[in-house]
C-alpha cells in the first residue's frame, strides 16, 4: 500500500505583536549606540576644554591682599620723559554710574595678552582685544583696545586700563571695563605673551605682509635677515615681536598689528587638516587660560553654531578716530578719551535689530 504523506505546515507569518517588539529592540540599539557615540564626544570636548586653566585671583582692594605682601610687588609705572610736550591735566569723571547694556543675542569674549612679568607678581595686558559676536546679525567685531586708554578702576586711582589686571587680576579687570563701558563680558580668555608665540609655533609659523619699515626693523633691529617686505612665515618669537612693534611708529598701528595676527592665527588654523585639528587642540589649549565654565562654553559655542553658514567679520579700534588726546596724568602719559563717545560704540554692537 502506497503510505500517504502528510503535507508539511505552510509557515505562519509572526505575530504581529513579535515584529513590534523587534522594532523596538532595533530602535532602543541604534539610540543607545547614538547616545553612547554623543556621550563620547561630549566627553571628549568636555576633556580638551578642562586643558584650559582658570584664573585664581580673587578681587581685592587698595591695601589688601589675600597672600603674602611680597607676591604683590607691581611692574613700577611708566613715567613720561622730557621729550614729551602734551599738555599736564586733571581729569575729572561723571558723578552718575554708567547703565550697563545686555543681551542675549550678543556673546562678549576678552582676549587678553599678558606681558613679560618680568620678576613681577603679575604683568600689564598690554593686548586687549573684546570679541563681539552678535548671533542675530551674524556679525563679529574685533575691537583692540588701546592700552594707555586712561579709565577709572575701582578701589584704586585712576590709571591706564591695561594696569587693572596688574592690581586685581582678572575680576578687577572685568569689574573696572564694565564700570567704564556698560558692558558685560561673557568670558575672558588670556595668555601670557611668552606663551603666544609657543600657540604660533603649533600651528607652524603664521603668514603675515610686512611694511618695508615693520621688515626692516624685524630683520635689522632683531637680526633676522631673512625677512623681507610683502609676504613672510613668521614663527612665534618672530610674530610675537610683530605684534609688539611700535617703535617705528605708536601704539595706535601696534593694536592693528595685534589684530592681524589674531586673525592670521584664526585662518591658520581653519586651514588645518581635519585630523590635525583636534591634536593642535590638545597643545593649544593648555597654554590659555579662561574664566569660562565648560558649561557656559557649551552653551556660547551652541548659540554661534548658526554662524558656521557665513558671517562678517569688522575690526575697529577704541578710542575711535576724533575722540581721544594725548595728555600727561599723576606724571604718566595717557589716552584721555570721550568715554561716552565710545562707550556708545560699544554699546552699539549689542544692538540685534
Amino acid at each position: 500500500m502506497e503510505q500517504e504523506l502528510t503535507p508539511k505546515p505552510e509557515p505562519q507569518p509572526p505575530k504581529r505583536g513579535k515584529w513590534k517588539k523587534r522594532i523596538v529592540i532595533a530602535l532602543c540599539f541604534l539610540l543607545a549606540l547614538l547616545l553612547l557615540t554623543m556621550g563620547g564626544v561630549v566627553i571628549y570636548i568636555n576633556y580638551l576644554m578642562s586643558l584650559m586653566q582658570r584664573p585664581q585671583d580673587t578681587l581685592h582692594t587698595a591695601g589688601t591682599f589675600d597672600g603674602p605682601t611680597q607676591e604683590l610687588t607691581l611692574p613700577p609705572e611708566e613715567t613720561v620723559g622730557p621729550e614729551v610736550t602734551d599738555p599736564t591735566i586733571e581729569v575729572t569723571w561723571p558723578s552718575e554710574t554708567t547703565p550697563v547694556v545686555e543681551n542675549d543675542r550678543v556673546i562678549n569674549i576678552m582676549l587678553l595678552g599678558e606681558d613679560d612679568k618680568a620678576g613681577y607678581y603679575r604683568g600689564r595686558t598690554d593686548a586687549m582685544i573684546l570679541v563681539t559676536i552678535n548671533t542675530k546679525t551674524k556679525t563679529i567685531t574685533l575691537t583692540s583696545i588701546m592700552r594707555d586708554l586712561f579709565v577709572q578702576i575701582p578701589g584704586w586711582a585712576d590709571n591706564r586700563i591695561n594696569a587693572a589686571y596688574v592690581f586685581g587680576g582678572i575680576d578687577l579687570f572685568e569689574q573696572t571695563f564694565t564700570e567704564n563701558f556698560g558692558i558685560t563680558l561673557d568670558g575672558i580668555v588670556m595668555v601670557e605673551l611668552e606663551k603666544f608665540a609657543d600657540v604660533v609655533d603649533i600651528l607652524g609659523g603664521v603668514t603675515m605682509n610686512l611694511t618695508e619699515k615693520e621688515a626692516g626693523y624685524l630683520s635689522a633691529g632683531m637680526k633676522w635677515p631673512h625677512i623681507r617686505p610683502g609676504l613672510n612665515r613668521l614663527n612665534g618669537e618672530e610674530a610675537l615681536c610683530y605684534s609688539r612693534l611700535r617703535e617705528i611708529d605708536n601704539d595706535f598701528v601696534r593694536t592693528n598689528r595685534q589684530r592681524k595676527v589674531i586673525e592670521a592665527i584664526i585662518s591658520e588654523y581653519k586651514q588645518q587638516p581635519m585630523n590635525r585639528l583636534l591634536p593642535l587642540m590638545q597643545q593649544i589649549l593648555p597654554l590659555l587660560s579662561t574664566t569660562m565654565s565648560n558649561a557656559e562654553m557649551f552653551d556660547y559655542a551652541f548659540e554661534m553654531f548658526p554662524l558656521l553658514s557665513g558671517c562678517t567679520v569688522n575690526a575697529i579700534r577704541l578710542p575711535v578716530e576724533g575722540s581721544y588726546k594725548g595728555a600727561i596724568v599723576s606724571k604718566m602719559w595717557v589716552i584721555v578719551a570721550d568715554m561716552e563717545a565710545n562707550r556708545k560704540v560699544l554699546q552699539d554692537l549689542q544692538i540685534t535689530e
